[in-house]
């Protein structure tokens, strides 16, 4: 509360708080959280803690939560969690925002996002050899959206050749794919398609 209330006595700065609804896997406990949480004047709030032992786990929860935090209007934001995968599903629960390491970390490991691959693979490992000779961008809706049309076989020649290039071109290809999936999923929520 101490926090709050001194975020709340400072001028505007377009910084804001979110209050973070915890109770691990306890829906109990974390009603009496967001409950707690409701009742104060935090500009968000954000799913967080524990969340489970896998997806089904964690959707249980933000299926309990999202709906009862997201009702005072207020953006609901889930903790750590932002892959490919899980964005959809949390958003049809009413998650606003996301965080995580999903893209980066993917990109340190050798690994891009993709779709549209006549192979119909949705990841990429790089470095396999089968992608030596492979002269088509890894995301064609992707290269044409940004112009970036960088080949498998050139991605694949930084990865093998240690080249730190690799990881930043690899980063950025993966956040803009999952900008993407963001930015169709918001169009789907405007055309109440969601």
């Amino acid at each position: 509360e101490r926090s709050l209330r001194h975020h709340l006595d400072q001028p505007a700065t377009g910084q804001a708080m979110f209050g973070i609804c915890h109770g691990g896997v306890d829906l109990e406990l974390r009603h009496k959280s967001a409950s707690f949480l409701m009742e104060r004047d935090f500009d968000g709030f954000a799913i967080g803690g524990s969340l489970g032992d896998g997806l089904d786990s964690c959707e249980t929860i933000v299926r309990a939560m999202a709906p009862k935090l997201g009702c005072s209007a207020r953006p609901v934001h889930l903790l750590g969690i932002a892959d490919a995968h899980s964005i959809p599903r949390f958003v049809q629960h009413g998650v606003d925002s996301f965080d995580s390491c999903y893209a980066t970390r993917l990109a340190r490991h050798g690994t891009l996002l993709c779709r549209g691959r006549p192979d119909g693979l949705s990841r990429i490992k790089v470095k396999q050899t089968k992608h030596k000779s492979d002269y088509e961008p890894p995301d064609w809706d992707l290269a044409e959206r940004t112009g970036d049309h960088r080949s498998l076989a050139y991605h694949h020649h930084l990865v093998r050749a240690n080249e730190p290039t690799a990881v930043t071109l690899m980063t950025r290809h993966n956040v803009l794919f999952l900008q993407r999936q963001i930015g169709e999923l918001r169009a789907a929520i405007l055309n109440d398609e969601i």
